[in-house]
């Protein structure tokens, strides 16, 4: 895959593909393999934290399709990862045929005020309306502490 990847403006858009053959894939019996060149760099960790298995440490967080067409955030989501966050966001887009897009956090292990609004900027940006479900406590704490719940843009609830 590498070649389809050297330049910038070919990484959005490889990205956006890649995400929407995992959602897919994950609902649909497809298996796919992706291998890059380490000569990549910061590539190869912008395209591993956007699928569900990638190997221990490269990357700290993951942005995924879950099984049920949801988008699953893994890690941990702080300063240091910020700009990769948000690149990752941009990367992210609902389906034709989606009338929602939700964002399962049960597996965050962290998320800070800055991917918090973040993803509120993402929601208020979305053409569908964003949900999230399974915010761990600690990021609830966080929200609140910082005045942030209820985020303007995202939905809570359980769905």
């Amino acid at each position: 895959m590498t070649d389809l990847v050297r330049a910038p403006e070919q990484q959005d858009a490889f990205a956006r593909c890649e995400f929407l053959l995992e959602r897919y894939s994950s609902r649909h019996p497809l298996s796919a393999m992706c291998e890059y060149r380490l000569e990549l760099g910061d590539a190869v960790a912008q395209f591993a934290c956007m699928h569900a298995a990638v190997p221990a440490g490269l990357t700290p967080f993951q942005v995924f399709a879950c099984d049920d067409g949801a988008v699953g955030l893994l890690g941990e989501f702080d300063l240091a990862c910020q700009i990769a966050f948000e690149r990752a966001l941009r990367r992210i887009q609902p389906a034709p045929d989606d009338s929602k897009l939700i964002f399962d956090m049960s597996a965050v292990q962290f998320m800070d005020h800055h991917a918090l609004l973040s993803l509120d900027s993402y929601a208020e940006a979305c053409q569908v309306p964003v949900f999230v479900r399974s915010m761990p406590p600690i990021v609830r704490r966080v929200a609140r502490a910082l005045g942030l719940e209820p985020l303007s843009h995202i939905r809570l609830g359980g769905l």
